[in-house]
């Protein structure tokens, strides 16, 4: 299976967060990355990923909430 990439921009709208963050986390080693001609890109399911398990800690925060 062929990996999807987005960019950068595309990454930090996806997770709300800022373009500066992505770029600061690609840096540091905690966000992988390629470079794709002049510009780095993201691999989508690692997007993906960090979306989900932002929702699996806000459901567990809904249940800690609800007692």
């Amino acid at each position: 299976m062929k990996k999807r990439y987005m960019t950068q921009q595309q990454a930090a709208d996806a997770l709300g967060i800022s373009v500066f963050t992505i770029r600061k986390w690609r840096v540091t080693g905690r966000c992988p990355a390629v470079r794709i001609g002049a510009k780095w890109h993201i691999p989508v399911e690692w997007v993906d990923a960090l979306i989900a398990e932002a929702q699996k800690g806000d459901a567990g925060q809904e249940a800690r909430d609800e007692h």
